[in-house]
């Protein structure tokens, strides 16, 4: 036997034990090949080595640990070894929980070499020159199951990937008390693959008892199967042999349950057994059968990284024509992630480059496609059909195929007639329901069609839905059907354009306040240019509103003051159309919207003028916008005028200004109240704070700041981190503000932690990628709150805090974002600045070697923020 090749898969980490091993099989004349110990040397192809070390082998020896059963390269060299016939030797060098140990590898017999090392190898050398199989006594958890039937041992080819979570739940049904366990899906999902793993894997006394169904398959042949399982002999009624299950433990395997003639005769039989007796049934199966209680595991696709593994263990197994390399994530991501579908993609590879692959897989045409398409969701269709019903279930599937993204149960009854059909398609998997929301595989879709007829029910349906939510300010609970929502507006820009606008009004406030501003400014560009050949002045007039308010919110992301004047020209070409006369609640919208782009554009240029442009809009849309006519809107407007009132007291009459502000807050709040309006009273009372907390700089301090810290306090009760993250996060910024202005007239310590606390809490949701310049202004001001509050208490662990703190915010490179934000970067390093000082003057000795330290630090920050002050 010298000039046997063996070859050793292994872990990496097991390298210092495999060569103890590599050594004693070869001091006995074996030749092993082992990577680390032999042929590979420097300039080699590593791969190209390998592989032609496992090709000439004639053995293959697995020496098997905790991570080498993990190792998706391990796993392919041995399945690359059993494929080819030869024999694999496994030996164990750790503790490993049975349950871990993958089900092809459990069921070859191996040597334990973590007890006795040396007779484990002088076994494993007596085995390997005898060209026979480990013939030792393995532990008794390694026992070979009894497996009798059509048991398909091809699966173990290749490891189960991927459905570890579900394995371990079948298992635990499996031993709890329940009679059926059954495994549902989709055609290729890997149901039958899964229940393999369990048979392989069963700890049930008397073995496994594999029962593959046809539509020819009968309960007799299950019977005859059970008889010859546990060797009853022919005077064995078929009674008689069901009732000797009730003495015994069994798993019986139900596969392919779908095709099933006789699914009653089953479900009779089966209800028959003892629960108490330990046997037990896994169903494998299309649909979820009803004449049998089960306990149903649903199998998905795939996450991305199993789904890339899975193609890797079937590339490895039958290397394709075709090199895939750079091409692996896009195979699986096109394939959906499906098994059944990457299997086909390595066929195709066999007969098509990989980009011709992923034209098939991404359009799901032609031949090829229609053969993968009939194995996967035809079929599961076809038998359906033929039910009581089948053809009204494939009728309303075609209709809720319209829908994106998944859809409720209140959105199924808008699109089919009868819930049962609903009922119907999650019995055969065509829909899955997870957390009360329905979804449609695109493969089933693909192969049932979508009704055309349906759009206009989905269109109403979702417009519906979105003025609901809008009405609730509930634009959290909206964000789900986003996808339906961009569905119905397609639909409409090709059918209907004045749809498509009224279905924008309806979602304007949900995406403004998602923050997708440039998908409201692509959507109402679609429109402007699909009704620029109507003859409809009316509705020109009210997108043309409606562009200058999407210009107005475009402002906030890009070109502020090109987007401004834009805002204003389109308001402007709106008025020449909406008068008090002809359109008086229409002509107040415009002028209130006139008002807030004026506003917005005073930040730029023209402060003062631009206020007061913006303040004589609101009065002139308060004048049509009465509490009376339109009490929501007359608000919204007295909000906006408080606001213009308190950025005019920056420049003019502040106590003045502010009054005004705050009684027109006050007016506001009357109409906008938690019940009517929740997210907009919690603005005005956000807004109310900002207007107390600066009165309180020109009159009754204390007063007006505890006046302040309440107005927040009511604005948070609406303003949640679901709800409205950022303007959660702007509030709390606000109120920590306020904290630190009150610590400085009493309870300086209390204070000063509220505010922190405060400042804390809005850095949950400002943070540099949501939003970087309000993420940088809140820990500059959680720094200057550290710094204060190391003045009376724990001075060196609150100054180190303190600086944290400014150098989080110097991260942030606010000189790119606006020029108004030179004064906040400068005001850090100032700041930080006066946060290292103290500490070398409060005491020189405690702090030399942190000052010795920071020092040059500051003075490089110090010297940046005077070249960025002069420039």
């Amino acid at each position: 036997m010298s000039d046997i090749d063996i070859f050793v898969s292994h872990a990496t980490v097991d390298d210092k034990m495999v060569s103890r091993i590599h050594d004693l099989l070869e001091a006995d004349g074996l030749n092993v090949w082992v990577d680390h110990e032999d042929d590979i040397v420097a300039g080699d192809n590593f791969r190209t080595t390998l592989d032609d070390a496992l090709r000439t082998a004639e053995a293959g020896l697995f020496v098997m640990s905790n991570t080498s059963i993990k190792s998706v390269e391990c796993t392919a060299e041995w399945n690359r070894i059993l494929k080819r016939g030869a024999i694999l030797y496994v030996v164990m060098i750790e503790s490993i929980n049975p349950l871990d140990i993958p089900s092809r590898i459990d069921i070859i017999q191996h040597i334990d070499l973590t007890q006795e090392f040396d007779a484990g190898m002088a076994d494993l050398i007596k085995a390997i020159k005898g060209k026979h199989e480990v013939q030792i006594n393995a532990p008794a958890t390694q026992k070979r199951i009894k497996i009798s039937g059509t048991f398909p041992r091809s699966y173990l080819d290749l490891p189960l990937i991927g459905r570890d979570d579900e394995f371990e739940q079948v298992q635990s049904l499996l031993e709890e008390n329940n009679r059926m366990v059954s495994i549902l899906g989709l055609g290729g999902l890997g149901k039958t693959r899964l229940a393999v793993d369990i048979a392989t894997q069963a700890q049930f006394r008397d073995g496994v008892i594999w029962h593959t169904i046809s539509p020819t398959t009968d309960i007799h042949r299950l019977t005859t199967q059970i008889r010859d399982h546990l060797r009853l002999d022919d005077t064995y009624a078929d009674n008689a042999v069901w009732e000797q299950l009730n003495t015994r433990q069994c798993l019986i395997v139900l596969d392919n349950a779908e095709d099933c003639r006789q699914p009653a005769t089953y479900a009779s039989r089966i209800n028959s057994v003892d629960l108490t007796s330990g046997t037990r049934f896994l169903m494998t199966s299309r649909y979820q059968w009803r004449e049998v209680r089960t306990k149903p595991i649903n199998l998905r696709f795939l996450d991305e990284t199993p789904a890339l593994a899975v193609l890797d263990a079937m590339l490895d197994r039958e290397p394709p024509a075709f090199d895939v390399a750079g091409y692996k994530k896009q195979l699986v991501q096109s394939a959906r992630f499906h098994p059944r579908l990457i299997e086909y993609s390595v066929g195709w590879l066999n007969h098509y480059p990989p980009e011709f692959v992923l034209k098939i897989l991404r359009s799901l045409e032609g031949e090829d496609a229609e053969e993968m398409l009939t194995d996967i969701v035809r079929k599961t269709i076809d038998q359906m059909r033929q039910q009581e019903n089948g053809a009204d279930a494939i009728t309303a599937l075609r209709r809720l195929a319209v829908c994106r993204d998944g859809f409720t149960f209140e959105a199924s009854q808008a699109l089919i007639d009868d819930p049962k059909s609903l009922a119907m398609l999650k019995q055969w998997n065509l829909v899955d329901l997870d957390m009360g929301r329905y979804g449609l595989d695109p493969l089933v879709i693909k192969v049932a069609g979508i009704d055309e007829s349906a759009r206009q029910a989905h269109f109403d349906y979702y417009k519906q839905l979105a003025i609901t939510h809008d009405k609730a300010q509930d634009y959290m609970g909206l964000d789900i059907e986003s996808a339906n929502l961009e569905g119905a507006f397609e639909w409409a820009m090709a059918n209907d354009p004045e749809q498509a606008y009224w279905l924008y009004e309806a979602c304007s406030d949900f995406l403004r306040n998602r923050g997708r501003v440039r998908s409201m400014m692509q959507w109402l560009k679609r429109i402007m240019v699909a009704i620029e050949g109507l003859d409809d002045a009316r509705l020109a007039t009210i997108v043309q509103n409606s562009l200058g308010t999407a210009y107005s919110d475009l402002s906030t992301v890009e070109e502020r003051e090109v987007n401004l004047r834009r805002a204003i020209e389109a308001y402007q070409a709106a008025l020449k159309h909406y008068t008090p006369a002809s359109a008086p609640l229409s002509y107040a919208m415009t002028q209130n919207n006139l008002g807030i782009a004026y506003r917005n554009l005073s930040t730029v240029e023209e402060r003062e003028v631009n206020l007061r442009r913006a303040i004589e809009a609101y009065q002139a849309a308060l004048k049509h916008y009465t509490p009376a006519s339109a009490p929501l809107s007359y608000a919204l407007t007295q909000n906006n005028l408080g606001t213009a009132y308190r950025d005019l007291s920056e420049v003019e009459e502040p106590e003045v200004n502010l009054r005004r502000a705050i009684e027109a807050y006050q007016e506001a709040m009357i109409y906008r109240t938690p019940a009517s309006a929740p997210l907009a009273y919690a603005s005005t009372q956000n807004n109310l704070g900002l207007a107390y907390s600066d009165l309180s700089t020109v009159e009754k301090r204390e007063g007006n700041l505890r006046r302040a810290i309440e107005a927040y306090q009511a604005a948070l009760t609406h303003y949640t981190p679901a709800s409205a993250p950022l303007s959660y996060a702007t509030t709390q910024n606000n109120l920590g503000a306020t904290y630190a202005d009150l610590s400085t007239v009493e309870e300086r310590e209390v204070n000063l932690r509220r505010a922190i606390e405060a400042y804390q809490a809005a850095l949950t949701h400002y943070t540099p990628a949501s939003a970087p310049l309000s993420y940088a202004m809140t820990q500059n001001n959680l720094g200057i709150a550290y710094r204060d509050l190391s003045e009376v208490e724990e001075r060196e662990g609150n100054l180190r805090r303190a600086i944290e703190a400014y150098q989080a915010a110097l991260t942030i490179d606010t000189r790119w974002y606006n020029l108004d934000s030179y004064w906040g970067r400068g005001n850090s390093y100032y700041e930080l600045g006066k946060a290292y000082y103290p500490q070398a003057i409060a005491d020189y000795r405690m702090y030399e070697q942190l000052t010795g330290q920071l020092k040059p630090f500051m003075a490089r920050r110090i010297e940046e923020m005077e070249r960025a002050l002069g420039e």
